[in-house]
């Protein structure tokens, strides 16, 4: 009886070992997955982080604007620059060499106008910054206004500060200087016959250029001669171009000719007694000549 049960006792022992067993195996399996989990998680993070430090290392630009028509642009970097390169309204590029230096600094002008400034940097490994862009103007200082007039060309000048000299030459000729000493300044300038390039500038005590050239086809007033023998007004007119017409008003009626020739002679019988006449010839570049008189007829 007794040998009996100590064989059943012995049976119902195995299974509860068994599910102990399983028990810790899962265990041991769950604390193996989170490890795992851990460590790709670890690794995950630190590619993420060492690519985050890669995008930071570039060089990085700055733009100051001084408030006297020029810029200061500033590049810093961890690593040596090997250049800078620059461009207004995306022609020209100019370049900037980095000279082995961390930290470099170039004022510039900016050229008169709204002007948009791109600029790029890269290091010594090939490293290019992001692309800055900016907008900045920048007013003609000193200022030119030319217009015509008759057959000169007006020249107003004026400045912030007082205007040094001023320069004006057509085509290649000699140039012509004038000192001024003042703000403002105002030069008549005879125009040649023909077409021809004049270029002015304008300098400041500071040294501060303005240049402005401009085309100017040269013409002259038509020439106009009236005279009377005592019973006609005799108009002669000439042009070195071509004449276009010739408007005459004798005593309040008004007369008109058309011409297309480089010459012109007429004659008109005048009125009894006296005689008021205004006379005005027209060339094929717009200009006029007129002759106002009192005449009598004898």
């Amino acid at each position: 009886m007794n040998q009996i049960l100590y064989t059943e006792n012995k049976k119902s022992s195995g299974p509860v070992n068994i599910k102990t067993i399983l028990k810790i195996f899962a265990i041991c399996m769950l604390i193996f997955g989170i490890i795992l989990v851990g460590i790709g998680a670890y690794v995950l993070y630190k590619n993420f982080t060492e690519s985050q430090v890669e995008e930071v290392i570039k060089p990085k630009i700055s733009v100051e604007n001084n408030g006297d028509d020029t810029i200061t642009i500033s590049v810093k970097h961890q690593k040596q620059i090997s250049n800078i390169k620059y461009s207004w309204n995306q022609e020209n590029e100019q370049t900037i060499e980095g000279e082995g230096k961390t930290n470099i600094q170039k004022v510039i002008d900016i050229p008169i106008g709204t002007n948009i400034l791109n600029i790029t940097a890269t290091d010594v490994d090939g490293q290019i910054s992001d692309q800055y862009e900016g907008k900045f103007v920048a007013e003609e200082d000193p200022k030119i206004n030319i217009s015509a007039e008759g057959t000169n060309i007006k020249a107003v000048f004026t400045a912030t500060n007082k205007i040094s000299y001023i320069t004006y030459r057509w085509d290649e000729e000699e140039e012509q200087k004038i000192d001024v000493g003042d703000t403002s300044f105002e030069q008549l300038i005879e125009i040649p016959q023909g077409l021809h390039t004049l270029t002015i500038i304008a300098v400041d005590i500071n040294n501060k250029t303005t240049t402005k050239q401009q085309d100017v086809n040269g013409v002259t007033k038509p020439k106009l001669s009236v005279k009377t023998d005592g019973q006609n007004f005799i108009i002669e007119a000439s042009d070195d171009e071509k004449l276009e017409k010739v408007e005459f008003i004798l005593n309040g009626q008004g007369y008109r000719l058309n011409i297309n020739d480089k010459k012109f002679n007429y004659s008109y019988p005048l009125e009894d007694g006296e005689n008021k006449l205004e006379v005005t010839v027209y060339n094929s570049n717009g200009l006029t000549e007129t002759f106002k008189a009192k005449c009598t007829k004898q």
